[in-house]
């Protein structure tokens, strides 16, 4: 009884601690914190997505560079369709208590950073979210929920809406050789329904880069118990161009997007060669990681605590040498955990007339690009990388069901396509 009053109470201070935090993205709050993934069990470039008592599973890794044993502990917190907080309390969408503590870890060795790796594999079986929807996974220090190290975002699927999905090039000229036009089909199931198209939402997102994800997307019909998508321009998505890499799994042989390599006694620097703008560039065709990056190592047997970390320096040449005026640049990937913010903000040299910026990142093989950001918030690749509809890109369809009246956003229906049809067989739902 003792026991079941205190998980009550530390729930209802993880609930009111948390409501102040109405910034859904994944975001690290801890300088000491470095390498956060959270991806679907044994696959570090497959997206945290579980189905609602499925059986899935989900890895979470990071490293501690103050290299020491925290109590660490996590909890789930539910949120809208946008990311909004819901007015839901946690017992309401959760099964058992929050504040599930981590144990296992190992402290580094070989490597010149020292640092504590964490892992674990989650849902607990006592602990797991009772809906569908998208949720922060919380990881907080000291069993203090105000004092969170980081969140990551994840969805859990309740799968009673099926979503078939394929992508075309836009009618448009204008967008036609440039974006891609996800055309996509929603069954209403079971379901009873007062409006449908009140009362499902959906949501598309290219790459697991939910900074370009689009919303509001309307239907185009409704027929035959099911919502019909063929939207010209609230699903057509610039197509980018294959991501750029890092292939830093060795500081003995340099790959071929090195510079140099300054190897200290007390820190590791890796200097890279300028990126130029690829917008006029020929397109290549080429594997990727769409974004993401896997922690792997050359020389090393057991990476995760081997794996050693360098400063990475990252260098972009705009064309002419001149910066663009009135936008910010970014980098971005889930080497920054996709955030628009002062640390991924690329900084203008008026000497060297290039971007620059520096990342500690653990050794392993690495997806980035570069954003611009305008004055009105817009987001662009058009003259960084360039746009093509050849591009493969990694799509989720999302669909959410709330009744009129409800309180949060369900996340009943989930499709995946990709733009090159041949990869589409290997697509799970």
């Amino acid at each position: 009884m003792k026991n079941s009053l205190l998980a009550l109470l530390f729930l209802g201070t993880f609930c009111r601690a948390t409501a102040q935090d109405d910034d859904g993205g994944t975001h690290v709050f801890k300088p000491n914190i470095r390498s956060v993934q959270l991806y679907a069990k044994g696959s570090q470039t497959t997206p945290p997505v579980i189905q609602l008592s499925g059986g899935d599973l989900l890895d979470l890794a990071f490293d501690d560079l103050d290299g020491d044993v925290k109590n660490y502990t996590y909890a789930f917190e539910l949120r809208n369709e946008d990311w909004s907080p819901t007015t839901l309390n946690a017992m309401e969408y959760l099964k058992g208590f929050a504040g599930v503590q981590l144990n296992s870890y190992r402290m580094s060795s070989i490597a010149l950073q020292k640092y504590t790796h964490w892992h674990t594999t989650l849902p607990d079986a006592g602990y797991a979210p009772s809906k569908g929807g998208n949720y922060l996974l919380k990881v907080y220090v000291n069993g203090d929920p105000a004092d969170v190290a980081f969140q990551v975002r994840m969805l859990v699927v309740n799968n009673t809406m099926p979503v078939t999905a394929e992508v075309q090039p836009p009618y448009s000229s204008d967008t036609h050789n440039t974006h891609q036009k996800v055309q996509f089909s929603v069954g209403l199931g079971s379901r009873t329904f007062t409006s449908p198209t009140q009362e499902v939402k959906v949501v598309v997102v290219q790459n697991w880069c939910w900074a370009l994800a689009k919303y509001d997307i309307q239907p185009t019909f409704v027929r035959n118990n099911s919502l019909e998508y063929n939207p010209e321009q609230d699903a057509v998505l610039p197509g980018a161009r294959e991501w750029r890499w890092l292939d830093n799994r060795s500081y003995r042989f340099m790959s071929d997007r090195i510079a140099h390599i300054d190897e200290g006694t007390s820190a590791i620097n890796v200097y890279l060669k300028p990126d130029p703008s690829r917008a006029a560039l020929p397109f290549i065709v080429y594997q990727d990681y769409n974004g993401f990056y896997t922690i792997t190592a050359s020389e090393q047997i057991n990476v995760p605590y081997q794996g050693d970390y360098g400063r990475v320096h990252f260098v972009y040449a705009p064309p002419g040498g001149e910066p663009y005026e009135g936008k910010d640049l970014f980098l971005y990937g889930e080497l920054t955990n996709y955030e628009l913010g002062d640390s991924t903000r690329m900084t203008w040299d008026a000497q060297r007339h290039v971007y620059t910026n520096s990342l500690l990142l653990k050794q392993g093989y690495y997806d980035y690009m570069y954003l611009l950001r305008s004055s009105d918030g817009s987001l662009t690749t058009d003259q960084t990388e360039g746009n093509f509809f050849e591009t493969e890109n990694a799509y989720l369809i999302l669909v959410y069901y709330r009744p009129l009246g409800g309180r949060f956003d369900e996340l009943v229906g989930l499709g995946r396509v990709n733009s090159l049809p041949q990869k589409n067989a290997q697509q799970t739902p």
